[in-house]
């Protein structure tokens, strides 16, 4: 077993395809690795958004801890990576 099995590990794309697409692959490697990953999801980005814009936006501690706990709601178990996990 690696340093990542059975880690939970938070991947947060950027806001357009290429984003998901860096994500979706990143998942699985993290996964492959044994990780639990989650998909942090910002509802609101803007094209191209992503943590650095949101916190760049304003956002704190608190608001990023909400988007983190709804990605940990949805959870990690399904192990599917399709965009809208």
């Amino acid at each position: 077993a690696g340093i990542l099995a059975g880690r939970r590990v938070l991947v947060w794309p950027d806001a357009d395809e290429p984003g998901e697409a860096h994500g979706r692959a990143c998942a699985e490697v993290l996964r492959s690795a044994g990780a639990d990953v989650a998909v942090v999801r910002w509802p609101d980005a803007p094209e191209h958004g992503d943590a650095a814009d949101f916190l760049a936006q304003g956002a704190g501690a608190a608001e990023v801890q909400r988007l983190v706990d709804a990605a940990l709601e949805r959870g990690t178990a399904s192990g599917a990576y399709d965009g809208n996990t």
